[in-house]
């Protein structure tokens, strides 16, 4: 008997063999799974700026209302509503 059992060798190749097929399930389905994963969120970040180094803003949809919070260390968040989303005007 060697270093390996040929049970070992079966486990890992059976092993391998359902995570090559998993991969190759996501990558196939990919477009679906994204779009049924995303159907359930209701926060969007639209829009993220760094002001400084530690403060930065976030543009966010809610369901549909807009929100502007900006965030630094040692302070809460600042969060400012700025109404009712009328979706992507580009």
């Amino acid at each position: 008997m060697g270093v390996f059992d040929p049970t070992q060798i079966t486990v890992l190749i059976l092993f391998l063999g359902i995570l090559l097929a998993a991969l190759w399930g996501v990558r196939k389905f990919q477009p679906q799974l994204r779009e049924k994963l995303a159907q359930g969120h209701s926060i969007r970040v639209l829009d993220r700026v760094g002001l400084h180094p530690q403060t930065t803003t976030y543009h966010i949809v809610v369901k549909d209302q807009e929100f502007l919070i900006v965030t630094a260390p040692k302070s809460a968040p600042a969060i400012q509503p700025l109404g009712t989303y009328a979706g992507d005007e580009k």
